[in-house]
Order: C-alpha cells, then structure tokens, then sequence
C-alpha cells in the first residue's frame, strides 16, 4: 500500500492566479529586447550603450518584424513565427526585429562593463 501512487485533488488541479510578485518570475519567450544606441571609448576600450525594451503588448502577433522586408510577422505551429510575403520562418525570437510600435516599451539604458563580451578592446 506504501508504494501507491496519489492522484492529485481537484484543489491542486485547479488553475490559480499569480500575484505579481511571482509573475516577474515567470519566464518564457524574450521579455526583453536590446538595441545598440552607441559605442564610447574608453581608457579600458569601447563600450556598448544599450536602449533596453520590455514587452508590455497583449498581441504576440505585433511583436516582431521580419528582417528581411521589415513587415510584421506572426506566430505559428511548433511556436514558430512566420513571414507570409517572404515565405520564411523562425524559431529564435533573437534573428527578429523589434516592432518598435507592437507593445515595446523603453525601460532604461543598459551599458557593458569591462569582462562583458559587449566591450570591445
């Protein structure tokens, strides 16, 4: 009897809301998005200066763009995002182009330090 197994309750079945304390713990897709606005040398050699973007849109579908035409592309099967008019599809969110008008909003300036791969000597 010992080696039974325990079906779960309904009560641990039951789908339950996240307070927002553990939704910043959620992860899944790119939450982020960085782009370079400059590069300043410096006596340890050349930083990188990032514009850091945080996803806020509801719509996966205004997320990105495609980098080749530059239109928006939208998710598909397998969680792939696909581009009708260039007949392409991507796994990685990172090979896309933010839709700078989907739901990404400016957060802060992100600049590498000295170790980072994002300095360059």
């Amino acid at each position: 009897m010992e080696n039974e197994k325990k079906l779960p309750t309904a009560e641990a079945t039951e789908a339950q809301a996240l307070p927002d304390e553990e939704m910043d713990k959620v992860t899944g897709g790119l939450k982020e998005y960085s782009v370079l606005l400059r590069k300043e040398v410096t006596w340890g050699g050349i930083r990188h200066v990032y514009a850091v973007y945080e996803w806020k849109g509801t719509d996966d579908n205004k997320k990105y763009l495609c980098p080749t035409c530059h239109r928006p592309v939208h998710t598909g099967s397998w969680g792939r995002y696909y581009c009708d008019p260039c007949d392409e599809s991507w796994y990685f969110e990172g090979s896309l182009e933010m839709n700078p008008n989907g739901g990404w909003v400016y957060v802060r300036e992100h600049t590498s330090v000295p170790g980072d791969p994002g300095l360059v000597r």
